[in-house]
């Protein structure tokens, strides 16, 4: 079962999402997220059978002041990001991004 927590403080709010398997390939992730920024996210969508999470990525990274992944092959993925609260959508969109 995957697993998805939140919490904050009065700066901002962190999200973040669990899940028992750690098959995510982060190099993939990180390259659809900068393709997206490169190519725009409407040549960047992946429209095969399988899915997959960079256009997803992209919008909570674009929103997030931190993006935080992490895999254990085949034992644990946890993917959080931190957004800045009291902040317009554009304001967070400039915001320096931090990935990690």
């Amino acid at each position: 079962m995957a697993r998805v927590f939140v919490g904050g403080d009065e700066k901002r709010i962190v999200i973040g999402c669990e899940d028992p398997f750690g098959t995510l390939n982060l190099d993939k992730l990180f390259d659809r997220i900068r393709s997206c920024y490169l190519s725009g996210v409407a040549d960047s969508m992946n429209m095969g059978d399988q899915g997959g999470a960079g256009i997803g990525s992209f919008m909570v990274f674009r929103a997030a002041a931190s993006y935080y992944a992490f895999v254990r092959k085949r034992e644990h993925t946890m993917v959080c990001c931190a957004l800045p609260q009291r902040m317009s959508a554009r304001a967070r969109e400039i915001l320096p991004k931090n990935m990690h």
